[in-house]
């Protein structure tokens, strides 16, 4: 690296948390804090999901992936492209008339407040852990593979910055600097992506040199079924969009974006199984998760070696703020005032809100030190979440005025969440099924059957 290219990435950082300083006269309220006063325009809503959408935990994690196992992402994106077009097409503007800050705030109306309680434990589990653990992960990653820095310094060093920017700005200064995030990244991907591919000799390099088994997609549906939970099947109930569905100054709004996402969403995903095609080639015998950083080290110029590490960075940010301030929202509104102080004003809200980053900064850190593997931490936190919420969730939101049972919701969380990250601990599976899919499939049964035979089950519709 050229002190050119370091002095690009600190005026980004330092950037970074400046912009988060000054957000903090936009954020006196909760509301404010959390979905920027429900205002948000269609261009900001596009930027700030897809700079979400897209994290460091996508960028290193999918192209080590690529490079590790050949196109066994494959499927998953494709799931990617239905479930979003699903979620544009029948929840975004559902979601975006809800009167609601968070997404487990859905079961609490649909099933009442044990429901609700859970729900936020699940969902911050899970943002916790694909927010500043994995985020953390790769952050920590890059400054190794960068500047040496040993894993556990470069942890820390990630926690700070992410925790001095989501702490001041709120929501407003994530999705500004989001939008800012998002082209920086577009270009930067753009730019690494149009490098390697130089430098392994195009297409012809890359068919002549890289194995055809390693072009095609594996038939380990385990692994491809785990992915599919883990990366297409918690869009669905992720809190991120939730959150940006809930800030849209209308349905309109929250329809439209989610829709014409598939079109920047799209472009990333070819050049991510591009860049890990093409990294097979170039970075022999490599860790799969420094296989981005060592591209950009490698082989990109210096000034733009500067401004796409920039990028990089720019993803990871754009994606741990996300998280780490839907999950604080998940103790403070799902638990602190649901079930620990019910009468709660809003300026103690908004402390315990901030209060709370602090805690899920120090517990993404350590996450991010015990597993030190981005897919892991990511399909470990997807199996807690999805297990247990998916089906209740959905249920929900679609069933209008069907039956509601708060026995069946709690008893099927509960089962399908602890089922779920149990076996993706011990690495079990059941007739080739994943934690994830197990779990939700236990939920699915012991929640129908126990809504059909519960008598204090109640027709009841979301509001709107």
């Amino acid at each position: 690296m050229n002190i050119l290219d370091y002095l690009i990435i600190v005026v980004y950082l330092v950037g970074v948390v400046i912009v988060g300083l000054r957000c903090k006269s936009k954020t006196q309220t909760t509301e404010e804090y959390v979905v920027a006063g429900r205002k948000m325009g269609l261009s900001i809503f596009i930027g700030t999901y897809m700079a979400t959408a897209i994290g460091g935990g996508v960028l290193n994690g999918w192209v080590g992936t690529v490079y590790d196992s050949g196109l066994t992402l494959l499927p998953s994106i494709f799931a990617i492209y239905i479930a979003t077009a699903i979620i544009g097409l029948f929840l975004a503007e559902r979601v975006n008339r809800f009167p609601g800050l968070t997404a487990p705030e859905v079961l609490g109306e649909a099933y009442g407040k044990p429901s609700q309680v859970y729900g936020g434990i699940c969902s911050f589990l899970y943002l916790m852990g694909t927010g500043p653990a994995l985020q953390t992960v790769t952050f920590a990653t890059v400054l190794n593979v960068v500047a040496g820095i040993p894993y556990i310094y470069g942890a820390v060093i990630s926690t700070v910055v992410i925790l001095l920017f989501t702490y001041f700005s709120g929501f407003w200064g994530v999705a500004v600097t989001d939008y800012v995030q998002f082209i920086i990244m577009g270009v930067g991907v753009a730019a690494a992506a149009f490098y390697v591919f130089h430098h392994v000799g195009g297409w012809d390099g890359i068919v002549s040199t890289v194995p055809q088994d390693h072009l095609r997609v594996p038939n380990d549906m385990t692994n491809i079924i785990r992915l599919i939970f883990t990366t297409s099947l918690s869009a669905f109930i992720d809190g991120n969009r939730y959150q940006r569905f809930y800030a849209c100054k209308d349905a309109k709004t929250a329809k439209k974006g989610t829709l014409l996402s598939l079109i920047p969403a799209h472009t990333f995903f070819m050049m991510i199984l591009l860049m890990g095609t093409c990294a097979y080639v170039l970075l022999p015998d490599i860790k799969p998760d420094s296989v981005f950083s060592s591209l950009l080290l490698t082989y990109l110029p210096t000034g733009l070696r500067g401004i796409v590490f920039a990028a990089l960075l720019a993803a990871i940010l754009s994606t741990s703020d996300s998280y780490l301030l839907v999950a604080a929202t998940n103790f403070s509104n799902d638990i602190y005032k649901t079930v620990i102080n019910p009468s709660a004003d809003d300026q103690t809200m908004l402390k315990v809100t901030r209060g709370s980053i602090l805690v899920l900064s120090a517990g993404g850190l350590i996450m991010a030190i015990w597993m030190q593997n981005i897919m892991d931490i990511w399909s470990l936190a997807a199996a807690a979440y999805i297990g247990g919420c998916f089906i209740p969730m959905l249920y929900a939101f679609f069933s209008k005025r069907e039956k509601k049972s708060a026995l069946a919701a709690n008893v099927a969380m509960i089962a399908g969440s602890v089922i779920a990250v149990f076996m993706e601990i011990q690495g079990m599976s059941v007739l080739g099924l994943p934690g994830a899919a197990v779990g939700t499939l236990v939920n699915l049964i012991l929640f129908f059957f126990i809504t059909a035979v519960d008598p204090k089950a109640k027709r009841k519709a979301l509001s709107e």
